[in-house]
């Protein structure tokens, strides 16, 4: 008669986690019992641990070039605790110990500490602050719109600098308290509940239509559980069918696998990522063991795809809401105020030429800029919606807590997804105008850069290009004059 299976089988992630944590085969054994009720010794977990083919753990920390680079980047851009700066360099293969990540962040020559000591260094480091705020709202707005979670990880990213949040936020309050208070009144909004058990197992997507007018379509992806960004585009074709479709299958080439569930309005952009979903499933199927329980993925459409009214699709609407009162607003107003003042008409293609051509990159670039400190904000502990996950969306997304949430990603079928692919690879949606066009408009306005430079550009590029013969190459690769 054949044994049993051990039941520490079904804890295989936790277990690796905490082993590559650093915890010892006693510290172990000790976790599975108080927290599952599974008794095994000593050796069973080393036994496991060598079947499972994980690294030894090590004694000593070898410094490297690449290992100094990779925990700089973890905890200035990231902006994880050195504990989570251990964990993930562990899972990520690298050799380190506790005392070797604290050895290279103390060393003489680096001192990577986020400690203010004394009220001197506080008020110099506020008062460097206060400067590097000023200089950055002389080019752009985007700063204003930011918010007490959110704007310590946008400093940090866009300028390196770490700032204590709350001393910081007190000073942005006083620098801008009409900013502040008029987020503070549009923000409030009752707020549901959504529970899902992992990260993958539901991507929410949806176009954003506020600047669509002035031809700029947006959509994105958002992962349910941890509320980090799968994706996120700015072009002038994101609510077509094609573009939504191309942008689905490079999310899953790049990543590896698909989603358990995928969700999506009933808009007429959705069937065929809805069908290339489909085709996913059935292909590969899907099959997920976690905390003992098995759960098979179905055959049929609403097996692994949700459609919804916009009303419903929650997350995605949540954070449209966010970008928008932080980040997208003020190029609402803007390009409002150009075309009531008859500087942009939509119909006309020179008007839309000129307005690709001077704002498309700035316009992505303060965009995703804020993305990236999206995932990188920490989400705060709601005592009164305690479903709710808190924690750092992209470490929820890339690293959960394998005694809360498994990861419900299913690896993808190449031949399958190569197939799908082939269809759109002449499909260019990463500009909005051909590189011809595009580059001899930089070299026109290169001439016109002032103060003012992107009204200037705008309206010397726009009444330009309505009097010249000069022959345009439109954004779908159609000619026009």
């Amino acid at each position: 008669m054949a044994r049993p299976p051990n039941p520490i089988d079904q804890y295989r992630e936790y277990v690796t986690s905490l082993y590559l944590n650093g915890a010892s085969r006693s510290k172990i054994k000790d976790k599975l019992q108080r927290h599952f009720n599974v008794t095994v010794d000593d050796s069973t977990i080393s036994r496991r641990i060598a079947k499972w083919g994980l690294p030894r753990q090590q004694s000593r920390t070898a410094e490297t070039p690449e290992l100094v680079e990779a925990i700089r980047d973890l905890i200035f851009r990231v902006g994880l605790t050195e504990k989570q700066t251990l964990s993930v360099l562990q899972r990520q293969g690298w050799p380190i110990t506790k005392s070797g990540l604290k050895r290279i962040r103390l060393h003489p020559d680096r001192r990577w500490v986020r400690r203010v000591d004394s009220d001197a260094e506080r008020l110099a480091l506020l008062a460097k602050t206060e400067a590097l705020i000023i200089e950055m709202t002389q080019r752009s707005n985007a700063i204003l719109g930011y918010g007490r979670r959110l704007l310590q990880p946008y400093l940090r990213q866009q300028k390196q600098l770490w700032v204590p949040r709350d001393p910081l936020f007190e000073m942005y309050k006083v620098m801008f308290p009409n900013e502040v208070e008029m987020r503070k009144r549009m923000m409030r909004r009752k707020k549901g509940q959504f529970l899902v058990p992992g990260p993958n197992y539901q991507w929410c997507i949806d176009g954003h239509d506020k600047l669509k007018a002035y031809g700029f379509e947006i959509y994105a992806a958002i992962d349910a559980y941890s509320r980090n960004i799968i994706w996120f585009y700015v072009g002038h074709s994101a609510t077509t069918a094609l573009s939504v479709l191309k942008q689905y299958l490079a999310a899953c080439d790049a990543y590896g696998f698909r989603p358990w569930y995928l969700q999506a309005d009933r808009g007429r952009e959705t069937p065929l990522v809805a069908a290339a979903h489909w085709n996913c499933a059935l292909a590969s199927g899907g099959r997920i063991e976690w905390n003992g329980q098995v759960f098979q993925q179905g055959q049929r459409l609403i097996d692994c795809y949700k459609a919804a009214p916009s009303t419903k699709n929650v997350k995605i609407e949540s954070w449209w809401e966010r970008m928008l009162h932080v980040s997208s607003r003020q190029w609402v107003d803007y390009f409002g105020e150009l075309a009531r003042d008859g500087d942009f008409n939509a119909e006309i293609l020179e008007d839309q030429i000129a307005m690709y051509a001077v704002f498309e990159d700035v316009l992505r670039q303060e965009l995703f800029d804020f993305v990236e400190t999206w995932n990188l904000h920490h989400i705060r502990l709601q005592k009164n919606r305690p479903h709710v996950v808190h924690g750092q969306p992209w470490m929820n997304y890339h690293y959960p807590d394998p005694s809360k949430a498994c990861n419900w990603g299913i690896p993808i079928d190449r031949s399958i997804l190569a197939e799908m692919e082939r269809p759109v690879a002449a499909l260019d949606i990463s500009t909005c105008l051909e590189p011809e066009t595009k580059a001899w408009c930089r070299r026109f306005s290169r001439k016109w850069v002032t103060t003012r430079w992107w009204v200037a550009a705008t309206q010397t590029l726009t009444s330009f290009a309505r009097s010249s013969a000069f022959t345009w190459a439109c954004v779908d690769g159609s000619l026009g004059t």
